[in-house]
């Protein structure tokens, strides 16, 4: 079997990934971030906390899920939850990804644990999994914060009420550890803290 053949096709089906912009620009310079910047960020952001947080997961299948994760919008796109929170909005979005998912699996037959990996974190059926799902919801408040130029909150009004229920909705189906659920809510006070949401007008 000849590798160089599928490595070029799938550095450059990676490449392809690495050109969906996510919804808001990064701190470091004046472009929106993309999803390979975005999954490096969440697998080594797991990967600290475990240790921080002394979490006693599976740390391969952490790694993998948080670099698998959005391998699907390589070819569906990058939707923003927050403001596509609706049921036929997420429902187009699952079969999107889910047309993706089995055209990455037609395309790189060779990587069955890449699709095993991307799998697995769609269903959340794991602890690993589930942890990475609660801290890809809670990195780009992180990020935006950060990022001081960036109008994202004010411009779609994301009120703390408004982002609360949005997080609730995202989390519903994915248990905590005690110790993750103190630093959501250690965020959710240094976010309230420093004035990052949008005023409530009502």
């Amino acid at each position: 079997m000849k590798v160089l053949p599928n490595l070029v096709k799938f550095l450059d089906f990676i490449d392809t990934f690495t050109n969906v912009k996510r919804a808001y620009k990064t701190k470091r310079k004046d472009d929106y971030e993309n999803d390979a910047e975005h999954s490096y960020q969440l697998a080594i952001t797991c990967w600290y906390l475990m240790d921080v947080l002394q979490l006693d997961y599976n740390r391969q299948k952490v790694l993998e899920y948080s670099l698998a994760h959005d391998l699907v919008e390589a070819h569906s796109g990058d939707v923003d939850s927050f403001l596509n929170n609706n049921d036929t909005a997420i429902m187009a979005k699952r079969t999107s990804e889910e047309n993706s998912r089995h055209r990455i699996k037609q395309d790189f037959p060779e990587f069955p644990s890449l699709h095993q990996s991307i799998q697995h974190y769609e269903l959340g059926d794991d602890i690993e999994s589930q942890f990475v799902h609660v801290i890809d919801k809670v990195l780009p408040d992180i990020n935006l914060f950060l990022n001081k130029n960036e109008t994202y909150i004010q411009d779609n009004n994301v009120t703390h009420e408004a982002w609360k229920l949005w997080l609730d909705s995202k989390l519903e189906n994915y248990p905590m550890s005690a110790e993750l659920a103190q630093v959501m809510v250690e965020m959710e006070k240094f976010l309230l803290d420093n004035d990052y949401f949008a005023a409530d007008e009502s």
